[in-house]
């Protein structure tokens, strides 16, 4: 637990920094004005934390190679969020990721709170404190597998 919060905390900080940024460049850099800047910036924080985790559990699992996963998974967001094109014009097995994976979750719920109206905002919440939850109990998982298989490895 430890060594998990140990890691966790440095990433946590720069993931909180990037999501300042993020919502500085909005505002400063784009001019947007937001319907709700409190709900989009608590938004911004939680989507940052959540993707943190999500990493370190792919790497806690996979070692090197969920470094791979983690950026793998972060492209399949993207396709599937429908931000860059409306999922329903992607293809059917993007289609099929959009309601699973956080991102979609994360890109209405900031169009709603920089626009106005909260439609879509309790959910997103929801789904990203479910993945942030299932990202540090597999990372937990992973090193107590770990320390498990250390202490009974023969001498």
């Amino acid at each position: 637990l430890r060594a998990s919060a140990g890691a966790f905390l440095p990433a946590a900080l720069l993931a909180v920094l990037q999501a300042a940024a993020v919502f500085v460049a909005l505002r400063y850099g784009l001019h947007l004005t937001f319907a709700d800047p409190g709900g989009l910036a608590l938004l911004l924080v939680l989507t940052g934390l959540t993707f943190t985790a999500i990493n370190q559990s792919l790497v806690a699992a996979f070692g090197l190679a969920g470094r791979f996963l983690a950026m793998l998974v972060g492209v399949a967001q993207l396709a599937a969020a429908g931000g860059v094109y409306p999922a329903a014009t992607t293809p059917a097995a993007i289609q099929a990721l959009h309601p699973l994976l956080p991102m979609s979750h994360v890109v209405a719920a900031a169009r709603s709170l920089i626009a106005g109206g909260m439609s879509n905002v309790f959910g997103a919440v929801a789904v990203l404190l479910m993945w942030l939850l299932g990202a540090w109990l597999v990372t937990l998982l992973a090193g107590h597998l770990r320390h498990v298989a250390r202490t009974n490895a023969p001498a």
